[in-house]
């Protein structure tokens, strides 16, 4: 799923000194003694992350922004979905849709960056 790897790639580069603690009681257990791996915490996350207003969860957001199921939805349209989330308040596909544009533009390199589509994919999806 498109979303998945853009949320995967754009959580990539944020750690917290915070997330690498012990846990210190049953309510602090780390996400992946919960999950059975990686892909399942990350459904979960996009299934219940903010996408501004009051849209929650990323089919919810996927019919609201782009008219379509998160399935259907493009490399562009996938990477707008995964920005949204660090701070659906400020960055609102209605609102400071330059700030949005250039995150987006963003993780879309890093993407390209690390072989998830090629050349010709990347100029498409950022010119979209």
């Amino acid at each position: 799923m498109r979303v998945i790897a853009a949320v995967a790639v754009n959580g990539r580069h944020k750690r917290s000194a915070q997330s690498e603690r012990r846990p210190k009681s049953h309510t602090d257990v780390p996400m992946g003694k919960i999950f059975s791996g990686k892909d399942e915490i990350l459904a979960f996350y996009v299934s219940h992350a903010p996408y501004g207003g009051n849209v929650v969860g990323i089919e919810t957001a996927s019919w609201r922004y782009f008219g379509t199921g998160s399935a259907d939805l493009s490399w562009a349209e996938a990477a707008t979905l995964a920005v949204l989330p660090n701070s659906p308040a400020l960055i609102h596909p209605g609102k400071n849709r330059e700030k949005l544009l250039r995150k987006r533009n963003s993780l879309l390199n890093r993407m390209a960056g690390l072989g998830l589509f090629d050349s010709t994919t990347l100029y498409l999806s950022l010119t979209e």
